[in-house]
């Protein structure tokens, strides 16, 4: 069963498969729109 402590593994599996797919869907590298995701506007620098 699902427990309460796992639910933040779940989410970053849901938030990989999300990028992947829209990394697939824009046709670009994974790396590429993660690159592209930290470069967004209003994004602070780290």
């Amino acid at each position: 069963m699902w427990q309460t402590d796992d639910f933040w593994q779940y989410a970053m599996y849901a938030a990989v498969a999300y990028i992947r797919a829209a990394a697939s869907r824009a046709g670009v590298p994974v790396r590429q729109a993660c690159q592209d995701l930290d470069e967004r506007p209003g994004h602070p620098a780290l």
